[in-house]
C-alpha cells in the first residue's frame, strides 16, 4: 500500500518543507476516513467528484491510480509515478531528496 509508504517520507521530510495532498475518488467517505485512522496517516486529504465532477481524471487526467506526483515549490510538475509497487517510495524517495538538495 502505496499511502503508509508515503507517510514515512511525509514524516521524514515534513520539516524540509515537503507536503504530501492524497486524493480520494472513490469514497465512500467512511470507508476513508477509516483507513486514514487505521493507517495513522497525517498528511492532507481532499476528496474528489466521481463521474464527470472528478477533477483528477477529467482536469488533469491521472491515471492509473494510484498516482504520485512530485511538484515543486513553483507549482512544475518534476516527477510522476503511476500505479505502485513494493519498494517505489525508494525511487520516489530520490527525487524528493533530489528535489530537497539532499
Amino acid at each position: 500500500m502505496e499511502l503508509p509508504r508515503l507517510e514515512q517520507l511525509y514524516r521524514k521530510y515534513a520539516d524540509k518543507g515537503l507536503v504530501v495532498i492524497a486524493i480520494d475518488f472513490e469514497g465512500p467517505r467512511e470507508k476513508t476516513l477509516e483507513f486514514i485512522e487505521q493507517n495513522d496517516l497525517t498528511f492532507l486529504f481532499l476528496e474528489d467528484g466521481q463521474g464527470e465532477e472528478n477533477l483528477t481524471r477529467t482536469v488533469f487526467q491521472a491515471g492509473p491510480f494510484p498516482y504520485t506526483y512530485i511538484i515543486d515549490g513553483e507549482g512544475r510538475i518534476l516527477f510522476l509515478h503511476g500505479t505502485f509497487r513494493e519498494g517505489d517510495e525508494k525511487k520516489i524517495e530520490q527525487k524528493i531528496k533530489l528535489i530537497l538538495g539532499e
